[in-house]
Order: C-alpha cells, then sequence, then structure tokens
C-alpha cells in the first residue's frame, strides 16, 4: 500500500486544517469563513451541511469555496495561487462532501485510535510518502503513522508539500510493489 498526504484524523489535526493555518493564510482564510453562515460553530459541518443543500447554486458555492480553502493550504507559501487546472466542478462537490463528511464526523476515529491500532496493519507491506514542507503535518501526521504501522517505510520528500514533488516518489513506490510477487493470505 502507499500512502501519500498524510492525514490520520486526529482532533488537533483538523483543528490545524480548518483553524490554525488561518494565520498563515489570513486573505484565504478569512474568504473560506465567509463562506458558512456562523463562523463560530464546527466549520466543516457546516460546510458540509451546505454541500448537501439541495440548491445547486447553494452547494457549487461551498464546493468552490472549500476547495479554494484547500489550495491555499496545500501551497507553500500558504495562500499562493496554485498552478494547475481549475478544478472539474462535479469532483469539487465530490471532494468537498467527502472530506467534510469525514471531518464533521471526527472521521469515526478516537484522536489515539490509529497510534493504538496500527499493529494490524504490520502485514501489509507499505510506503509513506510525505512532503516536508506539507504544512498540513505539523502536527507528526506521517511519523504517527509510521510509528504505529510496523514495517511501513516512511519517505520525507525534501522541499515536496501535501500537492507537489512527491509523484517520483510514489511512481518508485508503485513499480517496487508491481515488480515484487503478492502472497495470497
Amino acid at each position: 500500500m502507499i500512502v501519500t498526504a498524510v492525514a490520520t484524523g486526529r482532533h488537533c489535526e483538523v483543528e490545524w486544517l480548518i483553524r490554525g493555518f488561518g494565520g498563515l493564510a489570513p486573505e484565504a482564510y478569512e474568504r473560506f469563513l465567509a463562506g458558512v453562515p456562523d463562523p463560530g460553530e464546527d466549520i466543516s459541518a457546516a460546510y458540509h451541511r451546505l454541500l448537501m443543500d439541495p440548491d445547486p447554486a447553494v452547494h457549487r458555492k461551498a464546493a468552490e469555496d472549500w476547495c479554494a480553502w484547500e489550495d491555499a493550504i496545500a501551497t507553500v507559501p500558504p495562500g499562493r495561487e496554485v498552478e494547475r487546472e481549475p478544478w472539474e466542478p462535479r469532483f469539487q462537490l465530490a471532494f468537498a462532501r467527502l472530506v467534510t463528511h469525514y471531518f464533521s464526523n471526527r472521521c469515526w476515529l478516537a484522536d489515539d485510535e490509529l497510534a493504538r491500532k496500527g499493529h494490524v496493519l504490520k502485514d501489509i507491506p507499505s510506503v509513506i510518502v510525505h512532503g516536508q514542507l506539507d504544512l498540513g503535518a505539523l502536527t507528526g501526521k506521517p511519523w504517527v503513522l509510521h510509528n504505529a504501522w510496523q514495517g511501513s517505510e516512511l519517505v520525507i520528500i525534501e522541499h515536496g508539500t501535501h500537492a507537489t514533488g512527491t509523484a517520483e516518489a510514489v511512481i518508485a513506490a508503485t513499480d517496487r510493489f508491481a515488480k515484487s510477487p503478492v502472497s495470497s493470505s
């Protein structure tokens, strides 16, 4: 299994991405907060409600706002314009709905659940690829996963971010797994 742009679902991670990151990209954060009726409430849940609204104008706008925030926090420095094709609207809506559904339900994990139960993954060959400059990992996400997943290989990409610089390592790991015999248990 190849895992990249690690998220373990811990409450501190979600809070960092939704609230803490705002100080690094204040203009983008202000626009992000403006997309919900009450920025003091659970922002993921508020966005999820908007994303599930039957009115296409409401859910499309919420998807655009959510994904603009995703773009802002995926860059170094945060808030910089993303150099890529624009989000396809159906993908944008599906992506935003999925992320907010998980975040608003705390990913259905206790904060330490992955660390406590990571041992069940020990027989699954794995490479964890993570960008050194992925600012969403300030809470140590790749290390938590790697330490919990006995036998995993952690590859930290120097100068890699959440969205860039990791493709070569992912392809190399994929090629390596493709050449490995698969055992059936």
